[in-house]
């Protein structure tokens, strides 16, 4: 990796000079009003005055035979060679700049709200700014002015969001058309049965498939055999699994059949329909996996089509993750109603949705919009609900359905067939008034129909009797059939054909299935970017609650999410090893990969839009969370086996003892001629129930023995010592302060003094000293815990690696190492104001009681930040960026709004959040030591704990956590009633309205708060990051978990921390929020500054923005967090037999760009592989980076991988590059040449040992 000092500056500075000089120079769009006059490039057409129904069509694309894709593959090997430098492209390249397309200028008395005088604090230096070391910026060009002809952005400043009433469709108009037009333009419509069963929602996964989906599922088969042009498609895989696995040899057959000839199409191919708001990418992408797997291995097909019609709001990133899936079409239908009308008045429901990130147009997919409220048969047909209603013949009279508009459905007969079929063929007509093409798209479904033949043939016979008519009488100029998604989109491109050149030569020109192709943009479909959040179905009816509900399983989704990841790749890790080194541990796998396979199935049903959304009824959610928790214990057990196995000298006799059953210790009388001492590992932290947070593991210690072992293969050590397990799962080293929970022989009891402890200290493989630190636990109550006391130490841990520390109890005359050091704890708002300090002494601890803090802020410090206390209340005031001397506003408050409206779904508040902590004096405590700066604030009634933390790690400069404020909550909500808790920062940061929140974890998204839409309209899904940031600043929050949040005025953030809610809001739920548990969240602040003043947006026409690599680091460290176990006591003979010593699975670690996704298992295979997937992460390179940045990533190549080297013990005898969810091959790696990934990608391997 090439780095830059602080010449890179003077380069950003320059880029950025061009940037300016670039947008004075080129042109501005229009508007897109002024568009239709002018008719620039860009422009959507003119729209048109009555426009009418939406229309819909298919074609199957043919799929290629085995000689088309062996082919391929010796044909796309060059890929490999020859792989993408967009950046290096665009350096190169003498080109005419993009032009840049401007917003109006936000309007000062619009936002009002939003203005706020200068602070007095703003970023007014402290000390002398210090350089900071830089990297290579290579890799960050990826960031400049969209390609795309139109941004959502932009329509949202254009539309007025004022919802009238549009008469029988009420949140559009008055569609008509002329008459003249019906022998003029033949319509091509697509028919499309569907069922939507949710994977859990009012009744539980198992219930809904044994009471109905099975029911459904039989009923399709039934009636798709009977009949060959009836057409069905059908989107969920967990319950095509569980019905498949019921069914005959036959049976199966019969569904090969139906899906071979395209009678059965399975779209999208997911374990379930995802939620795109509150999921995380990995979760996201694993359940596509898991669906894909499933498929390939029972039916042989993959899906070529996304159908997303649920998820409550639509996020950008699922097209990508289905694009390079190899996809290249998509459906979506929750949009915000005024979005659907704005984009219907322009016939611009179908676009080619694009990344804002990408300049070549490689991630465009054919998108669709359903025009409509809702995906049931009233509002499909047409924009006329009451007339398509009594086209659903499940609601005729006596049936379980009726339609709201008293006017029932009619059997079709010879006596009504005319003037039914003219009903309907109007209500086609005016839906395709809102497409360009005459292909007209109408699904026929809805949730949980077609279930029984009696349902199913009163559609199927009755629309097969409309058909005939329509088929057969020219006056009505169309052709109608059954049809499936792949059918509506072949025939779409076919209408209005395609426009574009050859692909370029990379490897993302590479289409469905891996075939070179040409850019199959149908002609006039524009290219859009952006996403569909936050989503509205009517009125100020927001579905911005479900961000946060059930917050309590938000937590325990990322916990399972990021178990699993670690168990899959340190299984595919063992599975290599042993492999390479003729050891067999397929008994154990055959024991234990089912276990894997039903976690990923675990996490893949909760990323259902009715799961990790939290908007399904109680006892729904405790299946979840039984499921969720289960899965997290036995994936825990798993890599407590393996890292037995990793660390054992005798791998055979490991192997033999992973055989021999779970929860055996690697010293067992198989490899130890002692029996009365055995090593086991043990969890570190778990929780004992589903609803329950995990509690830590007490590490209990005995006292020191006389002798200390000591010789080359065993380093110094107490034989008493306890060994201290840490697994890494990241691609990269990780240096960082592990914290346990510790009682010594001579902890106090409740008789003895409070905080007493024998004196310890910590030495790593090598024997040697690591720096250390004890601190005391506090009850509820605020009372120091007698027993167990807190250890903190540093550790540094290997790429995908273990490493092995010894925490020692010893005497108080030992110098042998060095012991920890016990902290300072100052308690403030202890006693009366005015008191004068108490100082007790708690054995190894003294406290010192006061009456309040200094006037001037209680203090935490390390050696990049200083953050300032509020005394009276605790709450974090502001902090000081030391390298650049500036100091930022904080704020930090905890509010909540009140509400009469709000349910799972929605997020309707009375008005203003009102703060709870400045109404009581809290209690606040500092602990302070050689690790760890703590202020700890305690707030009764509201039922909040809220530890601030800096990491000093001064013996590791690489730790990325000393950048980081750290703030740990637990919150108790369950007193509460209509109340929705928030923290927020009120910062000095001049952002305006502008801020940024993540997609999925996978990337950013520029966000405007709006003056025209009420609060909760302008709250956004925040996986994972969001930042404020001026032309200096950068402040960032980094979550582990789903939360909703919002900037409402210039300078604040605020996150919704959970909701407890008594009302149902009307969305089928059926019921209030009111299951809360006690609840901790942890949240990464960041402050970072600029190189130079800093340019984006309407000035420069770049609107999307990336995380810097600390960020990266932050984040990845936050949700990655190290697995930890605990080894029962080792006598000396037993510790022989194993290395302690630091191991790591890769050769070198991965760039510091490159995040390690996964590395998973694969089972249909012949041989051992492993499916490979990475990302390399695209960063803003004009953030100053702190020295443990460039410390960790100096001197590396950023971007590039050699997934032949990648492991330190074997080299794969295949490496290939697949499509996403490993599916299909595009070609193979070579063998010494390095990838280089471009930024922002993912990248799929399947590598074969």
């Amino acid at each position: 990796m090439r780095v830059c000092g602080r010449g890179s500056r003077s380069r950003v500075a320059i880029f950025l000079l061009a940037l300016a000089l670039i947008a004075v120079a080129s042109f501005t769009l229009p508007s897109l009003r002024d568009d239709a006059e002018t008719g620039p490039r860009g422009a959507l057409p003119d729209a048109v005055p009555a426009p009418a129904d939406k229309q819909a069509s298919q074609s199957q694309t043919p799929k290629p035979n085995d000689s088309t894709l062996d082919s391929l593959s010796t044909a796309t090997s060059w890929a490999y060679a020859t792989v993408r430098q967009v950046e290096v492209n665009r350096a190169n390249a003498n080109q005419p700049p993009v032009p840049v397309k401007r917003q109006p200028v936000l309007q000062e008395e619009e936002h009002e709200e939003l203005r706020q005088p200068e602070p007095e604090l703003l970023r007014k230096p402290i000390i002398a700014h210090k350089p900071m070391q830089s990297v290579s910026n290579d890799g960050c060009a990826f960031i400049a002015p969209s390609t795309a002809d139109h941004e959502m952005r932009d329509f949202i400043e254009s539309m007025p969001f004022d919802n009238l009433d549009g008469g029988v469709w009420k949140q559009g108009w008055d569609v008509q058309y002329a008459a003249s037009e019906v022998q003029t333009r033949k319509l091509d419509i697509y028919v499309v049965p569907h069922s939507h069963n949710d994977p859990g929602w009012i009744k539980t996964f198992d219930a809904y498939y044994s009471q109905q989906t099975k029911s459904i599922l039989d009923t399709v088969v039934n009636m798709l055999s009977q009949n060959s042009k009836r057409k069905f498609i059908w989107a969920e895989m967990s319950y095509l699994q569980r019905w498949w696995d019921e069914q005959t040899s036959d049976r199966r057959e019969l569904t090969r059949r139906l899906v071979d000839n395209g009678q059965l199409e399975i779209v999208t191919g997911g374990w379930v329909m995802s939620d795109e708001a509150n999921a995380y990418y990995y979760a996201m992408i694993d359940q596509l996996i898991e669906g894909h797997e499933w498929l390939a291995s029972t039916l042989g097909v993959t899906p070529k089509s996304g159908w997303s019609i649920d998820p409550f709001g639509q996020s950008s990133a699922m097209p990508y993750f289905l694009r390079r899936t190899g996809f290249e079409s998509m459906l979506i239908q929750r949009t915000h109603y005024s979005v659907k009308k704005y984009l219907a008045r322009n016939r611009g429901l179908e676009f080619m949705w694009r990344q804002e990130w990408d300049a070549e147009g490689t991630t465009d997919i054919l998108t669709h919009m359903m025009p409509f409220y809702s995906y049931d048969i009233p509002h499909t047909c047409g924009p006329e609900p009451a007339v398509c209603c009594q086209f659903d013949f499940a609601r005729l009279p006596g049936q379980r359905f009726s339609c709201p508009w008293n006017i029932p459905p009619q059997v079709i007969s010879t006596g009504n067939v005319k003037q039914r079929a003219q009903m309907l063929v109007d209500q086609y007509r005016k839906k395709a008034q809102l497409y360009k093409s005459d292909v007209v798209f109408v699904p026929l479904g809805d949730d949980f129909r077609w279930q029984g033949d009696q349902e199913a043939l009163a559609q199927y016979e009755n629309y097969e009797r409309l058909f005939k008519e329509l088929n057969g009488d020219s006056k009505y100029n169309v052709r109608i059939q059954w049809g499936t998604l792949s059918d509506y989109f072949g025939a779409l491109r076919e209408s209005l054909g395609t426009a574009g050149s050859a692909a370029p030569p990379s490897e993302f020109a590479l289409a469905a299935y891996g075939q070179p192709h040409q850019y199959a943009t149908p002609t006039g479909i524009q290219s859009m970017t952006g996403d569909f959040f936050t989503y509205a179905d009517r009125d100020d009816h927001y579905w911005s609650g479900y961000f946060t509900t059930r917050a309590f399983y938000k937590r325990a989704d990322r916990v399972l999410e990021y178990t699993l990841r670690s168990a899959e790749i340190m299984l595919s890790v063992a599975r290599a090893e042993a492999l390479t080194l003729g050891v067999s541990i397929a008994p154990f796998l055959q024991t234990m990969y089912p276990a894997v396979v039903t976690a990923r199935r675990n996490l893949g049903l909760y990323q259902h839009h009715d799961g990790v959304t939290g908007t399904a009824k109680d006892e729904v959610v405790i299946d979840y969370g039984a499921r969720m928790h289960s899965s997290i214990g036995v994936m825990q057990t798993l890599m407590r086996d393996l890292s037995e196995f990793l660390l054992a000298t005798d791998k055979h006799a490991a192997a033999a003892l992973l055989a021999s059953g779970p929860r055996r210790s690697l010293n067992d009388a198989a490899l130890s001629n002692q029996a009365n001492d055995h090593l086991v590992l043990h969890l570190g932290e778990s929780a004992a129930v589903h609803n329950a947070l995990p509690t830590q593991e007490v590490l209990k210690t005995r006292p020191a023995s006389a002798s200390w072992s000591a010789g080359a293969a065993e380093p110094t050590r107490n034989a008493n010592a306890r060994a201290v397990v840490l697994y890494n799962s990241l691609g990269q080293s990780r240096a960082q302060t592990i914290i346990l929970t510790v009682a010594t022989s001579t902890s106090s009891s409740n008789g003895g003094v409070r905080g007493t402890h024998a004196p310890i200290c910590v030495t790593d493989s090598d024997g040697t000293s690591v720096l250390a630190q004890t601190g005391p636990l506090f009850d509820r109550n605020g009372e120091i815990v007698p027993s167990t006391f807190s250890l903190a130490f540093e550790a540094q841990i290997p790429a995908v690696g273990l490493a092995t520390y010894f925490v020692h109890e010893v005497a108080s005359d030992d110098t042998r190492c060095t012991r920890a050091e016990p902290a300072t704890v100052q308690l403030f708002n202890a006693l009366q104001l005015g008191s004068n300090p108490v100082t007790q002494d708690h054995g190894a601890f003294k406290v010192t009681q006061l009456s309040s803090g200094p006037s001037s802020g209680i203090v935490l410090e390390n050696s990049e930040l200083r953050v300032t206390i509020e005394p009276a209340d605790g709450m974090i005031q502001k902090a000081v960026h030391k390298n650049s001397g500036k100091e930022v506003l904080l704020n930090e408050n905890y509010l909540k709004y009140s509400t009469y409206r709000s349910g799972a779904y929605l997020f309707l508040p009375n008005g203003p959040a009102a703060s709870f902590v400045s109404q009581q004096r809290p209690s606040i405590r500092t602990i302070t030591g050689p690790l760890l700066h703590e202020a700890h604030v305690v707030v009764p009634t509201g039922r909040l704990t809220r530890v601030a933390r800096l990491y000093l790690a001064p013996s590791l400069p690489h730790a990325v956590e000393r950048s980081v404020i750290e703030t740990r909550i637990v919150l108790d909500i369950t007193a509460d009633n209509n109340k929705e808790t928030i923290v927020r920062f009120s910062t000095s940061v001049r952002n305006g309205p502008i801020f940024f929140t993540d997609l999925n974890g996978f990337q950013m998204i520029r966000r405007k708060t709006q003056s025209k839409l009420p609060l909760q309209g302008n709250y956004y899904p925040m996986p994972s990051l969001a930042f404020l940031e001026d032309e200096s600043i950068r402040f960032s929050v980094h979550s582990r978990q789903a939360l909703g949040c919002a900037s409402l005025k210039e300078g604040t953030f605020e996150m919704m921390l959970d909701r407890r809610l008594s009302q149902d809001d009307e969305r089928g739920l059926g019921q209030g929020i009111h299951d809360n548990h006690e609840n901790e969240l942890l949240f990464h602040l960041t402050l970072e500054d600029f190189e130079s003043p800093h340019a984006r947006g309407e000035s420069t026409g770049v609107y999307f923005e990336a995380p810097s690599l600390l960020s990266h680091l932050a984040r990845e460290e936050l949700n990655e967090p190290p697995i930890v176990f605990l080894a029962a006591h080792l006598a000396p003979k037993e510790a022989a037999r194993l290395s302690w010593a630091p191991y790591s699975a890769l050769s070198s670690p991965l760039p510091c760009d490159v995040h390690l996704v996964n590395l998973r298992s694969l089972s249909n295979r012949d041989q051992v592989a492993a499916g490979l997937i990475v990302q390399r992460r695209g960063r803003d390179c004009s953030l100053r980076q702190p020295d443990a940045v460039f410390g960790l990533c100096g001197g590396q190549d950023l971007g590039s991988i050699t997934p032949y080297s990648l492991l330190a013990f074997a080299q794969p005898k295949d490496v290939t590059q697949h499509t996403l969810t490993l599916m299909h091959p595009i070609g193979q790696v070579a063998r010494t040449s390095p990838v280089v990934l471009s930024p922002m990608e993912l990248y799929s391997y399947v590598v074969t040992f």
